[in-house]
């Protein structure tokens, strides 16, 4: 099991529950030293520090996941970043880091995944998302244009690899 995107909230504690059941699971967050505090406490994990939108730390981070712990049944993606700014403030860096830290990490670390689940027949992606994905409000250009593409990508993942039993 992977779970993209371990902080303090709702990464942590779905890693939590995953490996009370018994899982083997991947923690994966960008901050090294943070990760590792919130490994040491829980059992059966490991730490893979990894930035989701460099793809060949995502292709490397995952070769090594797959000779530690074996194939991955389940990838959690809880990943998010937002720049809470009016639209007039944000700026087009931020606006791509946030963009591709919401969409293009799920895009990576499914392609990383998803073609092996499908081989299998079987497996879950699991994607967090937030209101935003659904209606922005204002002070969320920033925010939900990845939340929204994130759950684009969802969307196009499950029709494709539902069929697979990959879900």
């Amino acid at each position: 099991c992977v779970i993209a995107g371990v902080g303090p909230g709702i990464g942590e504690h779905v890693a939590r529950r995953f490996a009370a059941g018994g899982c083997r699971v991947a923690l994966l967050a960008r901050n090294a030293t943070k990760l590792a505090i919130i490994a040491k406490t829980i059992p059966g994990s490991e730490p893979y520090p990894c930035d989701v939108t460099d793809s060949k730390l995502v292709v490397s981070t995952f070769l090594t996941i797959q000779q530690e712990l074996g194939n991955v049944d389940t990838l959690i993606y809880n990943v998010g970043g937002g720049t809470f700014e009016q639209y007039d403030r944000l700026t087009a860096d931020a606006f791509e880091v946030d963009f591709n830290t919401n969409a293009l990490g799920l895009l990576l670390t499914a392609q990383q995944v998803g073609p092996k689940m499908a081989e299998r027949g079987h497996g879950v992606l699991g994607v967090t998302g937030a209101t935003s994905s659904w209606r922005s409000t204002s002070h969320t250009a920033g925010f939900a244009p990845g939340k929204f593409a994130s759950r684009g990508l969802a969307e196009s993942l499950a029709r494709e690899l539902g069929p697979q039993g990959v879900h």
